[in-house]
């Protein structure tokens, strides 16, 4: 089957392609606000069947496929989005491979898109085709069961569609009353203007010729009193005018609208049918739609069969996205237990053993080259304070503390003694120097020198006065 043509005039394509898009965005009320406006203008007949109603047809579904396949990339773009913030792509997914990944998601709901609108295309086409036949075998039913002969009826019709004479109509019109002598076979005859009128590739010629034919029979129906031919015309006047006035020119316009007006003066139809014939877009719409209704048994097992379709190829897309997503979900998972898999740094008690407390580097004194260690507390500064009826503690730093911390958890101690290297309990006298504090290298065995002597630069406890410890603050600064 194959795709409507566009027409060969550049900026009548350019009207349609444009108007589609617009239609494709903005809805059907925004073609039926066209057509309000441009009735009457010639360029727009396409809206109302004209030649290229089909190809019109085509581009609007063509930009409505591509404006949703749009849609459906953006809302999943954002979710992607949305799943990448709420759980982080894996590093050991390479970023070229997920966006691979990506991209084959994206280029399957385009492909699904773009057949989707094949189908709806075929579906159309199959629809039309099936309601064309069911109505040829109908017509041609009748006829057999009239006796008319339709070939007969075709060369009869030929001349008028050719030059539409005065002759040809008047021959016309002799051959439809000889045969429409009653209600059957006037609505042979009234089945056969539809046929040849809405047929596909039907030229407007045509259409305006037979019309002129149809007006000089409800002339004489008048005269004549043929009341059945002419409720049977009103009864299919509608598909007959309409499809005619759709694409029509605005010259041609002028000639159907004299005729409507001389229909409506003279009351051929009733008036809902003249009501009918002045909105002609609207009217054939719903001569359509009644049509599909009306062969519903030729057209459910089309429509059946393209949904059944589609849905296969619907659920082979979402195997595909669902296939992409479980390798990235595999890949975040294999990461996460990865992460929870690393060992945990150990606390820094554990790494360093509490007994083997750092040592400072020995202080040169200036009258001899006697070593002095300073006492082992983490070389930290420590501020100690002395007041009433309390005794000297440390008030250490965050290193400091961590470090007394972590001797509580490790091993049991003393609180009631103060701990390995910090000073001696000022309320009773300093210790003797004569030996080495605990902990010390054995070679110390000379007594400490005379803190006097010491070197400028180094700093230590000032002397101790009896007396003022409620008064004085001592602070030690250990380097």
């Amino acid at each position: 089957m194959d795709l409507p043509k566009p027409p060969e005039d550049q900026e009548l394509r350019n009207i349609i392609d444009k108007l589609a898009q617009f239609v494709a965005r903005n809805g059907i009320d925004f073609e039926q606000m066209t057509k309000n406006k441009q009735k009457d203008n010639p360029k727009f007949g396409f809206l109302f069947g004209g030649d290229y109603f089909n190809y019109y047809q085509y581009k609007v579904t063509t930009e409505q496929a591509i404006l949703k396949q749009k849609q459906k990339a953006l809302e999943h773009q954002q979710h992607v989005n949305v799943m990448n913030q709420q759980q982080q792509v894996p590093p050991s997914l390479p970023w070229q491979q997920q966006q691979q990944l990506q991209e084959q998601i994206q280029q399957s709901e385009r492909n699904l898109a773009a057949q989707h609108h094949v189908l709806m295309q075929q579906q159309q086409l199959q629809v039309e085709e099936a309601i064309r036949k069911s109505q040829d075998e109908k017509l041609h039913i009748l006829a057999k069961d009239c006796g008319l002969d339709l070939m007969d009826a075709d060369r009869i019709m030929q001349p008028i569609i050719d030059s539409c004479t005065k002759d040809s109509i008047s021959t016309g019109k002799g051959w439809i009353f000889s045969r429409g002598i009653s209600a059957n076979s006037a609505e042979v005859i009234a089945r056969y203007m539809v046929k040849r009128i809405t047929a596909l590739g039907a030229s407007f010629e045509l259409k305006l010729h037979l019309v002129y034919l149809i007006n000089d029979v409800l002339h004489h129906c008048v005269r004549k009193n043929a009341e059945d031919l002419k409720r049977v015309l009103g009864m299919y006047v509608v598909p007959i005018f309409c499809t005619t006035c759709l694409g029509a020119s605005e010259d041609q316009q002028q000639k159907l609208s004299k005729l409507l007006k001389l229909w409506e003066m003279n009351k051929y139809f009733e008036p809902s049918v003249i009501e009918q014939l002045k909105s002609p877009a609207s009217s054939l719409a719903a001569y359509k739609a009644g049509l599909i209704s009306e062969h519903s048994i030729a057209v459910n097992p089309i429509t059946a069969s393209i949904q059944t379709q589609y849905a296969v190829l619907q659920k082979q897309h979402q195997d595909f996205v669902n296939h992409i997503t479980s390798q990235l979900q595999s890949f975040a998972s294999q990461n996460a237990g990865a992460k929870h898999a690393q060992p945990l740094p150990l606390p820094v008690s554990s790494q360093q053993p509490a007994e083997a407390p750092l040592q400072q580097p020995p202080l040169q004194t200036q009258s001899q080259n006697t070593q002095v260690f300073a006492p082992p507390i983490g070389g930290v500064q420590q501020h100690l304070s002395i007041s009433d009826n309390s005794t000297m503690g440390p008030t250490a730093t965050s290193d400091g503390t961590q470090q007394l911390n972590n001797i509580g958890t490790n091993q049991n101690v003393n609180f009631s003694q103060p701990p390995p290297g910090f000073l001696p309990h000022f309320s009773q006298p300093p210790p003797h120097f004569s030996q080495p504090p605990p902990g010390f290298p054995p070679a110390f065995q000379q007594p400490p020198p005379n803190f006097n002597q010491l070197p400028a630069s180094t700093m230590v406890m000032p002397p101790f006065c009896p007396g003022n410890e409620s008064r004085e603050q001592l602070t030690v600064f250990i380097c």
